[in-house]
């Protein structure tokens, strides 16, 4: 098994708060028996700091009724959407989003057939001032508000292909699932039991270090779990004596 191809503590603790938090409509409520089937996102990184394409498509079932499909966008710091383009089953159809407060979008596509049982939507745009400084790079996705028919840990996965030279260290909202074997370039797979609202990839030029975020942070949880196993053996054994 390749570096980071297991689930750590910290990523089976991301995933069960993330399952814990189904979507909502802008009401508050949540979206009746409309339900997302599958998420997957793709994204090519250019090798220099450069606005970042992405990719990102969705099977829906919608509920008896449902006419249309809300979206949302959560674009932080300097981060801003371009070339925006949507197509159902392969067919394009205009999408427009309207800031309703400052970094927070949202939009609605209108389903293009009523009683059809599921469709595949696909969304394409470009990640403007995606780059950071210290090699951060932050994606905004455009989400669905519907929630997940069945969560599993594969409902969301998203595929980001690296240059060669570059190396993603850490992730959020939880850790890569498989990884190119060295910093030559190739695809890194997360994924989640839903969809987030963004992707954070922290990268470094040529290998990774050993002591990354992630794997202090697995650490630390294992270490804390051993502390806590030990007193509570040692409470049992006090009572039974």
């Amino acid at each position: 098994m390749s570096p980071g191809t297991a689930w750590g503590p910290t990523r089976w603790i991301a995933a069960a708060l993330l399952a814990l938090a189904p979507s909502v409509g802008s009401g508050g409520h949540l979206q009746g028996q409309d339900r997302l089937l599958q998420g997957e996102l793709v994204v090519e990184l250019p090798s220099v700091p450069e606005p970042v394409p992405v990719s990102l498509a969705y099977v829906l079932q919608p509920g008896p009724g449902a006419t249309e499909v809300e979206l949302t966008l959560l674009a932080p710091g300097s981060t801003a959407i371009r070339a925006l383009e949507a197509r159902w089953d392969g067919g394009r159809l205009p999408l427009r989003m309207d800031e309703i407060r400052p970094r927070y979008w949202t939009g609605a596509i209108r389903l293009p057939a009523v009683g059809q049982p599921t469709f595949s939507l696909r969304i394409d745009y470009r990640v403007d001032g995606a780059w950071g400084d210290d090699g951060r790079i932050v994606l905004p996705l455009i989400t669905p508000v519907w929630v997940p028919q069945d969560p599993h840990p594969r409902t969301f996965v998203a595929g980001i292909t690296v240059p060669p030279g570059l190396t993603v260290t850490e992730s959020f909202p939880t850790s890569v699932v498989a990884r190119p074997e060295s910093a030559r370039g190739g695809r890194y797979e997360i994924a989640l039991q839903g969809v987030p609202a963004m992707l954070v990839l922290r990268t470094v030029p040529g290998e990774a270090p050993f002591l990354t975020l992630e794997r202090l942070l697995d650490i630390l949880v294992v270490s804390l779990l051993l502390v806590m196993g030990a007193f509570g053996v040692r409470h049992l054994r006090r009572e039974g004596t």
